[in-house]
């Protein structure tokens, strides 16, 4: 028979008996006149709050029982997952008055990763409101914007300008407070948080997955074909090479399909995702609209789109998406590819896709030897064009710009958009918002028409129905007006401007580069124009003007279109309510004169400037 329990007078919390059967007891209750015993192994009777923990040697917590330390050693261990500082909760800021703000009560922790990189320190910090709190402004600005952070204390901290690395890294970002003439008009709350780490990287893997390298060539066979193939690359998608290097789970080598003696296979599709064909040779075909293909005719030219689908060697496959405008040839093409890739329709399943480049053909192409005919532009910065895949019409911009390699001079690199920028106007384009003034080359004629009317293209040719009323055909002689540029191959009509005077090219001829046909020189292949040639020359005074005119401010050197009907007056631009730039300048000299807005490229290196003049200084900047 078991003994009676005979426990011990005045015990202390948490005090261990043992009774004469051998069983252990701990007293849960010292509390004078209530004395409660348990026994010792029975958890339902005793939690982790019950226990005394000692926290003196403890870095992660203050607690005084185990519960509450169990607590905080397990947030340690999530915030050691994120390894940065942020917020946890609160900290929401809002405006209190026109130059004072709110921030909540909140908490968060302040990691130290580098101090030692295998032991990364926790500081929990946390506040309570705050209140009525004045706003640091740039006493330089007017406008402006201040960083609200919170430190290791618990403070504010207000920061105008950029964040550096350090601040980022010591502190609690909340967000941003905005100004105007010192007086706050926003605030965003744009906290940099604690547990969000993880999301936000692969957040930003996704907005960036893209292929490097795997760009597309002309295949070199004999004879030389208009068929591509792919050289080897990286792709970069989040866990895309888990399964296969867990040190690189997002970047895996592709190897290239094909090889310069081995055309790629092709998958041929139209915009709404429609396979037409498959091949090795790329189609001289557009697909005009829906699933509607047609062949192109003559120098008529396209710009293809290619893709990759899929990810693994051997299973990947390359997706050809049939052009959908026509082009009178591929060096129009190529001048348009920026609005023809803006008003390109792909359905939602084909944007999914990595996209490698760009690839025209011209009706009359064989294969990718000659850019005039087919070229292919790679999705990086490398260009490539002709030599059949190995030698580039136009290299990437470091070469082009590089004057140690013959052939590079960036004003000769440009000459194929030189000679349509002298004929005036980009490619007619549907569903377009045309101004009066905007001058198009039409792309079945070939002529170039300015807009009379304002109105948004609707037909299949620039003429075709409504529109027909909407344009008038220019002259031969509404061809130039622009700065005249070296290195350029200009043919008889050609009209240019050099030192404020318009010139007529009077024999066909290409510059030396050396400056020594410029028409001012070169009197035997220029003359100067006539004052009776209606486009493209001098603006002159008391002059009646129509709409579609276009003529050349001999002070600015810019090149303007009629948008009104009037007589001139004094100059260019006291009537500019009555005219639209249509060019801007490309000289190696700035031009004279110039007006607000005016724009200048410099052709020795091709950088772009626009003329600042606030009232105080003027300057051409950089644009």
């Amino acid at each position: 028979m078991a003994q009676a329990i005979n426990f011990p007078n005045n015990p202390t919390l948490n005090m261990i008996h043992k009774d004469w059967n051998g069983i252990e007891w701990i007293c849960k209750d010292a509390t004078f006149g209530d004395v409660r015993w348990a026994r010792s192994g029975q958890s339902s009777k005793i939690t982790a709050g019950d226990v005394l923990y000692d926290p003196t040697d403890d870095a992660i917590t203050d607690a005084d029982n185990v519960q509450d330390a169990l607590i905080e050693h397990s947030e340690a261990i999530n915030y050691k997952t994120d390894i940065s500082s942020g917020l946890r909760d609160g900290g929401v800021i809002t405006k209190n008055s026109n130059t004072t703000f709110n921030i909540t009560a909140g908490d968060g922790m302040i990691v130290n990763n580098w101090t030692d990189v295998d032991n990364p320190s926790f500081h929990k910090v946390a506040w309570l409101d705050f209140t009525n709190i004045t706003l640091t402004t740039d006493v330089n600005s007017d406008v402006g914007q201040t960083h609200i952070l919170i430190d290791g204390t618990g403070s504010i901290i207000q920061i105008i300008g950029d964040l550096t690395s350090a601040q980022l890294k010591t502190n609690i970002v909340l967000g941003i407070v905005f100004y105007v003439n010192d007086i706050i008009n926003d605030v965003g709350n744009t906290p940099k948080v604690i547990n969000q780490t993880a999301s936000n990287v692969d957040d930003l893997m996704l907005l960036n997955q893209q292929v490097k390298g795997f760009n597309p060539h002309g295949v070199v066979t004999n004879p030389i074909s208009l068929s591509i193939y792919t050289d080897s690359g990286t792709i970069f998608y989040p866990g895309i090479n888990f399964r296969n290097d867990r040190a690189n789970p997002n970047l895996m080598d592709i190897s290239g399909i094909g090889d310069v003696t081995t055309p790629s296979n092709l998958v041929i599709i139209t915009g709404t995702g429609s396979v037409s064909s498959t091949g090795t040779t790329i189609p001289k075909n557009i697909n005009t609209i829906g699933d509607t293909i047609v062949a192109l005719g003559g120098t008529a030219a396209t710009i293809h789109r290619l893709y990759i689908s899929g990810f693994n060697t051997g299973s990947s496959k390359l997706i050809l998406q049939l052009g959908q405008f026509s082009y009178t040839s591929a060096t129009i093409a190529k001048n348009n590819l920026t609005d023809d890739e803006a008003q390109n329709d792909t359905n939602a399943e084909i944007d999914q896709m990595f996209f490698l480049g760009w690839i025209c053909v011209s009706g009359t192409a064989g294969d990718f030897v000659d850019p005039t005919l087919a070229w292919i532009i790679p999705a990086g910065n490398d260009v490539s064009g002709g030599g059949g895949g190995s030698t580039p019409a136009v290299t990437s911009h470091d070469t082009l710009t590089s004057r140690s390699l013959a052939d590079q001079h960036p004003i000769g690199a440009i000459t194929d958009l030189q000679t349509e920028l002298d004929r005036g106007g980009r490619i007619w384009l549907t569903a377009m918002d045309y101004k009066i003034g905007d001058i198009v080359t039409g792309t079945t004629s070939g002529k170039i028409f300015t807009c009379i009317n304002g109105h948004t293209s609707t037909n299949s040719d620039l003429l075709g129905g409504a529109d027909a009323g909407n344009w008038k055909e220019t002259g031969e002689k509404e061809r130039g007006g622009i700065a005249w540029l070296d290195i350029i191959a200009y043919t008889v009509g050609d009209v240019v401007t050099d030192g404020g005077v318009l010139y007529t090219c009077i024999v066909s001829h290409t510059g030396d580069g050396l400056g020594n046909n410029r028409p001012s020189v070169d009197l035997t292949n220029w003359t100067t124009s006539s004052d009776n040639e209606r486009g493209g020359i001098a603006w002159i005074t008391a002059e009646s003007y129509e709409i579609g005119d276009i003529v050349t401010d001999t002070l600015t050197g810019l090149v303007y279109s009629c948008s009104a009907a009037h007589i001139s007056t004094t100059d260019v631009a006291t009537d500019i309510a009555n005219w639209s730039p249509i060019y801007k300048v490309i000289s190696d000299t700035a031009p004279l004169n110039p007006i607000i807005g005016q724009e200048w490229t410099y052709s020795v290196n091709m950088i772009d400037y626009t003329w600042y003049n606030d009232g105080l200084s003027s300057q051409w900047v950089e644009i």
